[in-house]
């Protein structure tokens, strides 16, 4: 349900772009929190834990990019 809100929100309001990627820091860094204070016990590396690293970085650097004006 998130991710076509996030599409809808990318084609038609595009205003709303960095609130959507605030949204998403601010989803991980919950996810961050809640494995910090209650870490789930798994055999090896999650699938997803890679990108669950990665990913957050990324959000943050695009929502600098997405706040910033081009002055023409």
């Amino acid at each position: 349900m998130f991710g076509i809100i996030q599409v809808i929100v990318a084609i038609r309001y595009k205003t709303l772009i960095p609130l959507m990627f605030l949204t998403l820091v601010i989803e991980y860094a919950g996810r961050f929190g809640l494995a910090l204070y209650k870490p789930i016990e798994t055999e090896g590396q999650a699938p997803g834990e890679i990108g669950d690293m990665i990913l957050p970085f990324v959000c943050i650097v695009m929502f600098f990019l997405s706040i910033n004006k081009r002055s023409n």
